[in-house]
Parts: C-alpha cells; structure tokens; sequence
C-alpha cells in the first residue's frame, strides 16, 4: 500500500471467490434510483394531493462490484515523454451482459443504471495489500448485440483539457509550482481525489491565458523541470525534478519479473529501447517575459553532436532560476539512455503453477 493512497471505497455486490495471488476489483458507480415505500400520508409525490399511493426519495446506490461479469480488461498509462508531459489514463473494459444486468436502458429508453460520467475504480489486492490500478469517469457505455457492454473511462487529465470560454488569469505572481496548480484547481473546481503536490521554490508569471487548465499546469510543471499527473488512485500529484529520485511515498513494489514462475505475476513482450529521440546538449529557454537563458553539455556535444532544443513560454520569473533549469535539461538528456518501451502485464498469468 502506497503511503499516501487514498483508501480504496466500499462496494456493494457479490465478488468472486479469490482463486489468484492478485485479487482484482472493479467497481462502477450506479445513478441514483427512486427507493419507494408504502405512503406515510405525510410526503407525496402523487397528483392529485389525495390520492395516497407511495412515496418516493432518491437513493444512491454506490459502486456495484462488476468483477464477475468481466471479459475483457485493458488499462494505457504512459510514461512521461521527454518533456515531463502524461497522456490521460484510459480503461476499455468488456462486461457480461447475458441477462440485461449491465443494460442502461428502461423499456422507455431512459437511463437506469449506468451512464457516462459515472465513477469506475480498479484495483488489486496483492498479499492482503491493495494497489491501485485505475481511478476516473466514464465516457462510453457500448450495449453489442452479442450480449455484452464495453466500457470506456479516462482519468482526470482528460477532463482537465477543456477550452475556457474567456481569457484567464492563473493565480498570482510569483507562485511556486505547487501553490499554482492548488489555485488552478480551485479556480475552475476540477474533479480530483485530493492534491498531493511536492513543494518547489522557482517562482512563476501569471500572464493571461486561454489555455486549458490542464495546458496550463503542464506549462508550470515544465518551467520547473518536474512532472504533472493523476495517480492511478486518483489523486493529483507533482513532483519537481526530484521525481528522477523514484518514489518516496510507497514500500517495497511486488517483483514481476518474466524469469521467475513463482511471482505474483509475469511481464510479456517486454521491450527496452534505446534512441537519441531525448538527447538534448544545447538549452535555450525563454519566458514569457521575454528573458532568454542558455546551457550546453560540451561532453555530449562532443560524443553526439549537438542536440539543440529551444522553448518559449516558461512561466520562472527569475532568470537564474531559469538557467539552473536549463543547465538541468542539458544534464539530464545529454545521454542516450536504455528505457523500458513497453510491456504487457497480467495479473492472473496462466503459465504459473497455481
């Protein structure tokens, strides 16, 4: 378990029977519904006055387990590109549907159960721990002919890309990255599950913009040298250049090497690449105020011939914050450097002798 994690939430529904070292759960938020009961004579609903039936209220009825009911199951989380920017976190889920229980239709073509904009969280329970695979909203319930619904849901950051109607003006002068993307998030009071933001010092212009919220955050996160992103608990996180460090908020992560047949799970189809697409060696940054910095890396000129990058907009204020973030960049992708490509992993792996 994350330190930091939110708790994973209560689900009503039957769940299957734990047969796999990683218990999965997938649970779907339902619309509300009329609970009704016999009539008080007090409240009414119906019309004319006097004509007593039953009341009637709203109920929420909470998240309902769809473990058992699932055929198919893909979650995309992407690395960071070289620039520290995140692609939203997106689910395509295949669900059972032999006896209408994940229909949203009534016979009157109303919405009753289901619906986009609803919630859908994904996790695992691994030696009695839960590890958060996937927490957001969604956006595409598919009924097919053959039975089943598919499923479609982003994380926040999709949310987060929509156009403002007007021009804007994000926080104050002079705010760190952390204390910015606090305000933007309570300017345009945008769907999270909590802030956890790493507290850095490089002060930031707050020039007016029509940009999206979330443009403008990964702008700030950018113009100092760290990342923007939603955790897979749903939680808001920035971390500043010391994300390079690796985590500090979670113990030891569960091994899934694809060697060893004893554990939890295995990786396929793991592919580690090495490109000179990162390489950078000569920096030019320029602010939105028009100050212009610079930073090259003789070494990696030298071993790779130049690499040139340049980028306006930087929000720093301060220009020797913004030639330490320059001599940053020029350090940090000077080199070629082996990274993980990509992976497929499954939880419930058929090649282990369970």
């Amino acid at each position: 378990m994350r330190v930091d994690d939110r708790p994973v939430p209560a689900v009503v529904g039957e769940h299957p029977e734990p047969r796999w070292p990683a218990d999965l759960f997938v649970a779907i938020d339902r619309l509300p519904s009329y609970a009704y009961r016999w009539d008080d004579y007090v409240a009414t609903w119906d019309d004319p006055p006097e004509r007593f039936l039953w009341d009637d209220a709203f109920t929420q009825v909470g998240l309902t387990d769809a473990t058992c009911d699932i055929r198919g199951l893909e979650i995309e989380v992407g690395s960071p590109d070289p620039e520290g920017l995140l692609d939203s976190g997106h689910v395509t889920l295949t669900l059972a549907n032999d006896v209408g229980q994940w229909s949203q239709y009534d016979p009157n073509g109303l919405l009753r159960d289901y619906a986009p904009g609803q919630r859908l969280e994904i996790w695992a329970v691994v030696d009695g721990e839960a590890w958060w695979l996937f927490s957001g909203r969604v956006t595409d319930w598919r009924e097919r002919a053959d039975n089943t619904v598919e499923v479609e849901a982003f994380d926040w950051l999709s949310e987060w890309n929509r156009r403002p109607t007007a021009e804007w003006t994000p926080g104050t002068h002079d705010q760190t990255p952390d204390q910015r993307i606090a305000a933007i998030v309570a300017l345009f009071n945008l769907p999270n599950d909590g802030l956890r933001l790493e507290a850095t010092t490089t002060g930031m212009h707050n020039a007016a913009t029509t940009a999206t919220p979330l443009e403008e955050m990964q702008a700030v996160a950018v113009s100092d040298g760290g990342v923007l992103g939603v955790d897979a608990d749903g939680q808001t996180v920035y971390r500043g250049r010391s994300f390079l460090a690796e985590r500090d908020d979670q113990d030891v992560v569960p091994v899934v090497p694809d060697t060893e047949r004893n554990a939890d799970a295995v990786i396929w189809d793991l592919a580690l690449t090495t490109d000179d697409d990162g390489i950078v060696n000569t920096v030019e940054l320029t602010n939105v105020a028009g100050t212009v910095v610079t930073a090259d890396n003789d070494w990696s000129v030298t071993a790779h011939g130049e690499a040139y990058y340049s980028r306006t907009g930087d929000q720093w204020v301060d220009s020797t914050d913004g030639a330490d973030l320059a001599t940053f960049l020029a350090a940090r992708r000077a080199n070629a450097y082996v990274r993980v490509d990509e992976f497929t992993l499954h939880l419930h792996d058929p090649r282990q002798d369970l």
